[in-house]
């Protein structure tokens, strides 16, 4: 019969059981760390209203398009483009601001949203003629074609941006699901 030292007996009773409980400390750690992770992640994606913003401005802009083609065929007709405009401007003002135009300026469109931006305000006269020559209504049209092609390019490189960073969160969620599961 092996007879177990005293310093055997106290490294098993308590040390033993004293460093597992560090271990699984230290493992519970990393876990909620992790965890941490995949809540920051989910409430950061700062990205996530890119196709509703760029939609608007494109609806609004399609929106304007069709007032200034009523206002064209019937100058008498009962059409505020006006408030057609300023409702473009607040959309693309939105593009303008915070995380919409850092997004915009990662995928390379915010040097030509500014320079769409300023078409668009060149042709803010036009708007309140009473009258459009032809030349005045092919210039506006091709303005908000533009704007609008724009904003059709941005919601492609938008959604694709979005499918490519859902795809890196879910993964990166899974490994630390895995993480924590281990």
């Amino acid at each position: 019969e092996t007879v177990m030292t005293r310093n055997e007996k106290l490294f098993i009773r308590y040390i033993l059981p004293l460093i597992t409980i560090v271990v699984l400390l230290a493992l519970l750690a990393m876990a909620l760390f992790r965890l941490s992770d995949i809540q920051r992640e989910m409430r950061h994606n700062t990205n996530a209203n890119m196709v509703w913003v760029v939609y608007y401005a494109h609806l609004e802009s399609l929106r304007l398009t069709d007032a200034v083609q009523k206002k064209a065929l019937d100058p008498s007709a009962n059409v505020d483009l006006s408030f057609r405009y300023q409702m473009l401007l607040s959309r693309v003002h939105l593009l303008h601001d915070g995380p919409q135009s850092r997004f915009l300026n990662e995928i390379g469109m915010l040097t030509e949203l500014h320079r769409q931006k300023a078409a668009l305000d060149d042709v803010e006269p036009l708007l309140y003629l009473e009258y459009l020559t032809t030349a005045q209504l092919e210039y506006l049209q091709l303005t908000l074609n533009n704007f609008s092609a724009l904003m059709l390019q941005a919601s492609g490189r938008a959604m694709t941006t979005q499918w490519e960073e859902l795809g890196a969160g879910i993964d990166m969620n899974r490994n630390a699901i895995l993480t924590v599961l281990f």
